[in-house]
């Protein structure tokens, strides 16, 4: 059983999450009800605040990247898409980042649409080659 800081009930262990090492009991200060409560109500206070903090996580986690690297990346790429060329943030939306699969390593900056086309091909150049060459065929001028 623990007391939680939160709404000062009685608990069983099992209504709190583990914390840190500093924490002597091994469970976090309040209760797992408390703490999505005031989660709740910071992301309400701070709606952007949330997503920045989960979005620099994944930039660092999946794509090795600090969130200087990615405006640096945004920079050199006079910020738009590296493919149509559409600014940023265009209906308050960043550009994704663009990987190989295969080694990991980032390629660029694209927007949803340019992102997912080079995804629906497998990342192939076979395959987009001969979607241009079907279209210039295929297309009337």
């Amino acid at each position: 059983m623990k007391r939680c800081s939160g709404c000062g009930e009685t608990k069983a262990t099992s209504a709190f999450c583990k914390a840190n090492k500093k924490s002597s009991s091994g469970l976090q200060a309040w209760c797992k009800a408390c703490a999505l409560k005031a989660q709740r109500a910071y992301r309400k206070r701070n709606p952007g605040a949330a997503y920045a903090t989960v979005r620099r996580s994944i930039l660092k986690r999946v794509y090795g990247l600090t969130e200087q690297i990615y405006t640096a990346l945004l920079s050199a790429q006079n910020g738009a898409c590296a493919i149509c060329k559409i600014p940023a943030f265009v209906e308050d939306r960043r550009l994704a980042v663009d990987h190989d699969h295969a080694t990991g390593k980032v390629r660029g900056l694209l927007c949803i649409n340019c992102n997912k086309g080079l995804g629906h091909f497998k990342d192939s150049p076979e395959k987009l080659r001969a979607a241009i060459e079907y279209l210039s065929q295929n297309t009337e001028v």
